[in-house]
């Protein structure tokens, strides 16, 4: 991975490149910050840089606003970019499935190398447990894991002027397990370079902590997340702005909004005309309305009445002025704003009710159109209601 590929952080990799070029390479490094800020990204990146043999380093910052980065072409780049060079180690939390009776990170190489890919190196500790098959299970980088870790650094280079370990997540070792690394993080072998990664320094020990050079890796800017957004998916500018308020400098989260508006639009658009439909109670509308979610399936017809629930909660949110917290696009913040009047105090604990209430049946397979018709005569009578 080059530096050129990672969104923003320009700043911080002008740093790296030229700590490194000036030869002030820190055998420890722990990369911290929150989560989607390409953390992971930037440790692969400075690998590869770092045993690049052909570095680009320009007098003036080029076309990505950088002044170094790795060729992307020589033999050392060609394998870093597959994550495949044979002095480039892998350590990150993992657990046994299956048939499984101990496991380390080794059993789960190509699941990591196919996760870092496909996901640009920008996924959440839960994306991973899932791709692994963890379930509702922990994963830990464990005994073997530091075991290998040690193991590692007994070998010589193989053919790279820096060995690199990238630990991800270290804030999950196994209990005290940490502390068999300590030596070795104080005085490593000629030519290594740990690069740790982490989201709450408040689990990482503090005797890890203090054999570490720290590197915050601040949160991307609205400005970087929206440009980046416009150029991926070929969103509007004003969308683009919308997301990127949202995700508060988080990439992963702006993505998953992205993932998620075309279903959010559905919803949106439903809710508003159940609402006005109850508004006017217009009974025959009621019953066409509820055979359509009905056929909806049960999984998306629950998360249709979750969104009506968020809905609720959020016109609360403008009744009380408290419209910072509402993140919902202009359109929806229009119609919520006009709706508002209708959700007060003598209805509001009915109305959610009522609606956790139709979920509850939902999800315990009740007849989707009976539950929506239900659903809809009684929000129509509880929006007739006047406030106090």
């Amino acid at each position: 991975m080059q530096f050129k590929e990672i969104i923003g952080q320009r700043e911080l990799i002008q740093k790296l490149t030229g700590m490194a070029l000036s030869g002030r390479v820190s055998h420890a490094q722990l990369f911290l910050s929150y989560q989607g800020n390409q953390k992971l990204a930037l440790a692969i990146a400075y690998g590869q840089f770092l045993n690049c043999k052909n570095k680009q380093i320009l007098s003036k910052p080029n076309a990505d606003g950088l002044l170094a980065d790795s060729c992307g072409t020589c033999p050392s780049c060609v394998k870093f970019q597959k994550l495949a060079h044979p002095d480039l180690h892998f350590f990150f939390p993992n657990n046994k499935t299956g048939s499984m009776k101990e496991s380390d990170s080794s059993d789960y190489m190509d699941d990591w190398r196919k996760m870092v890919l496909e996901h640009h190196a920008e996924f959440s500790l839960n994306q991973w447990y899932d791709a692994i098959g963890l379930g509702n299970s922990q994963g830990y980088i464990n005994k073997r894991d530091v075991d290998n870790v040690i193991k590692a650094l007994t070998y010589k280079n193989f053919e790279a002027p820096t060995k690199i370990i990238i630990l991800w997540m270290v804030e999950k070792f196994y209990h005290d397990i940490s502390t068999r690394l300590l030596k070795v993080l104080e005085e490593p072998s000629d030519g290594t370079v740990f690069l740790l990664i982490s989201e709450n320094s408040n689990q990482i020990p503090a005797t890890i902590l203090s054999r570490t050079q720290l590197v915050r890796v601040p949160k991307l800017s609205d400005d970087i997340i929206q440009n980046y957004l416009q150029d991926r998916y070929e969103i509007s500018a004003e969308e683009a702005a919308n997301i990127a308020v949202q995700a508060k400098g988080n990439l992963l989260e702006a993505e998953t909004i992205v993932a998620r508006t075309d279903e959010d639009n559905f919803n949106h658009t439903n809710f508003v005309d159940w609402m006005r439909i109850c508004l006017k109670v217009e009974t025959p509308k009621m019953d066409e309305f509820s055979r359509k979610m009905r056929d909806l399936g049960r999984e998306r017809l629950k998360l249709f009445l979750n969104h009506a629930l968020d809905k609720v909660r959020w016109t609360v949110m403008i009744n009380y002025q408290n419209t910072d917290q509402v993140l919902v696009s202009p359109e929806e913040r229009a119609f919520l704003t006009k709706f508002s009047p209708y959700i007060h105090s003598n209805n509001l604990i009915k109305f959610t009710t009522e609606i956790e209430k139709a979920i509850y049946h939902v999800e315990r397979n009740a007849n989707g159109h009976l539950v929506m018709l239900d659903l809809s005569i009684i929000l129509a009578g509880l929006l007739q209601k006047k406030s106090s």
